[in-house]
């Protein structure tokens, strides 16, 4: 059906399945409860039909996790170090040592490959300062532990959360 295979209008859906338009009798067609199920159970399926294939390539393809972090710990490398150079014959380049020779490392390459795997581990977490300068520094243990509780609750986190800073403080008075 032309509807669920990207036709933009009743209109170009109906002169693709070779039907006279007429605006009336397209707008009853189309709103019949029976004829939008099935558009909808037909871009259903295509979509099935599309994520199944992209499973299945990335399967073929042996492209996973590991190989993506493999593949950019090699461009972090081959970046830092700089590409090979060549002849016009198509061979390295060659020292006097006879090691092959290399351009300019691209650093800004470097750093990209390196911050994607970073970000992939876990490494960089954006920290924001809550409060003002001090607003901590003057309340005691109990305070802090109250405000504590109160920002976890008003970011949606499980109360467990507060198990990791250690159990409730209380007031410490000079003796």
């Amino acid at each position: 059906m032309a509807m669920a295979g990207g036709a933009q209008t009743q209109k170009e859906a109906m002169r693709a399945g070779g039907l006279k338009y007429d605006g009336a009798s397209a707008s009853r067609l189309f709103n019949r409860p029976e004829m939008k199920a099935r558009i909808a159970e037909i871009i259903a399926e295509r979509a099935h039909t599309e994520r199944q294939i992209a499973a299945q390539s990335v399967s073929e393809a042996a492209i996973d996790r590991a190989w993506v972090i493999r593949h950019l710990k090699h461009n972090a490398l081959a970046a830092m170090r700089g590409h090979p150079l060549y002849t016009r014959d198509g061979d390295f380049l060659r020292d006097k040592n006879g090691n092959p020779r290399y351009g300019k490392p691209d650093h800004a390459a470097a750093a990209v490959s390196l911050k994607l795997i970073g970000s992939d581990l876990g490494m960089f977490i954006q920290r924001t300062e809550i409060g003002g300068v001090g607003d901590f520094a003057r309340m005691s243990d109990g305070e802090l532990h109250q405000e504590l509780r109160s920002l976890v609750e008003q970011m949606g986190l499980p109360p467990e959360m507060l198990a990791l800073v250690g159990p409730e403080g209380e007031d410490e008075e000079d003796e």
